[in-house]
């Protein structure tokens, strides 16, 4: 499993299996739970608790069980319950987060972007620049 795999887990149902596998006990997930408590949400969870890596609930719900399931829960307003629920908060508050941690990491994170700069430079003719 690659880096981008492991940082994403988008796979519902029993697939969801093959990829906790690789959720170690440093790690975070970021969740996004709105309208009720999913099965695959419950499963993050739990075995949250089993593995030790924490959880970050993103919500809008002021009441559920999830909010004390979660390491930390973050709410969000995305409209009321008549209108259209947008995800440009919560999008938001994660990009801030981001954001933060980025500052937090700066020099970890300013490598990265000096040596993405370099790979691009070097390869540029052998991957160009799809536009």
């Amino acid at each position: 499993m690659d880096a981008s795999e492991r940082n994403r887990l988008d796979r519902g149902g029993h697939e969801l299996f093959n990829l906790l596998v690789h959720v170690q006990a440093q790690d975070v997930i970021v969740i996004f739970g709105f309208v009720s408590e999913s099965p695959e949400l419950s499963v993050l969870l739990d075995h949250a608790k089993v593995k030790g890596y924490r959880t970050l609930l993103v919500t809008d719900l002021a009441v559920s069980g999830m909010l004390e399931k979660a390491d930390v829960t973050l709410f969000t307003a995305r409209g009321q319950l008549w209108e259209f629920h947008s995800m440009v908060a919560p999008v938001a508050l994660l990009e801030t987060l981001i954001v933060a941690v980025g500052k937090q990491m700066e020099e970890q994170a300013v490598a990265g972007c000096v040596e993405l700069h370099e790979l691009r430079r070097r390869y540029q003719k052998v991957l160009p620049k799809r536009v």
